[in-house]
């Protein structure tokens, strides 16, 4: 029988809860560094870069000219979002109707609304066309819970998604090399997010815009 007494006992306590406290500190570490390389192992390297790619307006003019679909306005590329989840035709009271998979998101569903919406992508194709409506406002005009809010949820959801795919992406620019005694850095980004191609006076930007319809369309 070992004997100890009251200061030996506090004692071999603390000890012993010195050595659990280190013991369990490097697991602690260990997890912690096991779970940083687990979240940053499910981060896309690949995806972050295409989605932040930079280039010169040089460059950019160039991928222009070798995809038209950059410079679309931002009807033509909202008319192409909702196209690109396909439709189908219906009749309904002697009427015929588009129904748009686009608006069957199942995070955001949209029901009974098949002619509002198929007046809403009406007026977007013809704003999409250039035929006047892209020159006015667009209303939403409804009772309480009548969907107006989450369609425009759904359409900017959409866009944040489309604009990930390469049929979607859109560049933007950004001033560099300006002046210290002037700004607080030498960098500015395009407040509006405006297309490069902006950057171009309107006549010059016109006649870029028709070669590059030329040569799209041969």
């Amino acid at each position: 029988m070992v004997i100890f007494n009251i200061s030996q006992i506090d004692l071999f306590l603390e000890q012993v809860e010195i050595s659990l406290i280190i013991e369990e500190q490097k697991p602690m570490e260990n997890q912690t560094e096991n779970r940083l390389s687990q979240i940053a192992s499910q981060f896309n390297v690949d995806q972050f870069q295409v989605l932040n790619e930079e280039m010169s307006l040089s460059q950019y003019l160039e991928a222009v000219y070798e995809n038209p679909k950059l410079i679309r306005s931002a009807f033509q590329k909202l008319y192409d979002m909702v196209m690109e989840a396909g439709s189908y035709k219906f009749e309904r009271y002697r009427k015929t109707l588009i129904h748009y998979h686009f608006f069957d998101d199942p995070e955001i569903p949209i029901f009974g609304l098949e002619k509002t919406l198929d007046e809403l992508v009406k007026f977007i194709r013809g704003a999409a066309g250039c035929y006047g409506t892209e020159k006015r406002v667009l209303l939403l005009h409804g009772p309480v819970g009548s969907s107006k809010s989450t369609i425009c949820r759904l359409m900017k959801r959409g866009l944040e998604r489309y604009s990930r795919k390469d049929d979607g992406k859109w560049y933007s620019y950004r001033w560099t090399n300006l002046p210290n005694d002037i700004y607080t850095k030498d960098f500015d980004d395009c407040p509006m997010h405006e297309y490069p191609i902006k950057l171009l006076p309107l006549d010059i930007r016109t006649t870029v815009v028709r070669v590059v319809n030329d040569v799209w369309r041969d």
